[in-house]
């Protein structure tokens, strides 16, 4: 994004509950085209109504679990860590929240797709009670979140 941009763009930047919102509402209204009873229950209860929700529930999102990932990930690079100890670091991080230890080891040389589908992997199932490829968390679309949370947070790399 150049100076001008920002100067006289759409006024603030793009912040990770902005990027966690869109795509919660790409997935939601995915769901809601393919799926009327889920239609019917989030208009109804108003759960799709995303940009009313707190951070606390943005947070409970899994496209949190993603931007989260990319943003630590990018905070480590700042700092001049190599990858794997940035992923390192994350993992340790993330496991001391998890329930049960992961059955799966870390990958062997992570980058930051194939950590964040390793984490995924692990945590929707008990977090969100789906897996990849279930209620619109396609892979497609957990790639898209990915490239635009990097965006957001590379620029200072």
């Amino acid at each position: 994004m150049g100076i001008f941009s920002k100067m006289f763009g759409d006024g603030l930047p793009e912040s990770k509950y902005d990027i966690i919102k869109r795509f919660a509402k790409i997935r939601m209204e995915k769901l809601k085209r393919t799926d009327s009873e889920f239609a019917f229950q989030a208009s109804f209860s108003g759960v799709d109504d995303i940009d009313s929700w707190d951070t606390m529930m943005l947070e409970g999102l899994p496209e949190s679990n993603i931007v989260t990932i990319v943003e630590s990930y990018c905070v480590g690079k700042s700092q001049g860590f190599d990858d794997y100890t940035i992923f390192q670091n994350i993992e340790d991080h993330r496991s001391s929240f998890d329930p049960y230890p992961n059955p799966k080891s870390m990958p062997m040389n992570p980058n930051l797709n194939n950590y964040i589908y390793f984490r995924l992997e692990f945590e929707l199932p008990s977090d969100a009670g789906f897996n990849i490829g279930e209620n619109g968390f396609t892979r497609d679309f957990i790639e898209r979140v990915i490239n635009e949370s990097f965006k957001l947070y590379s620029e200072n790399l």
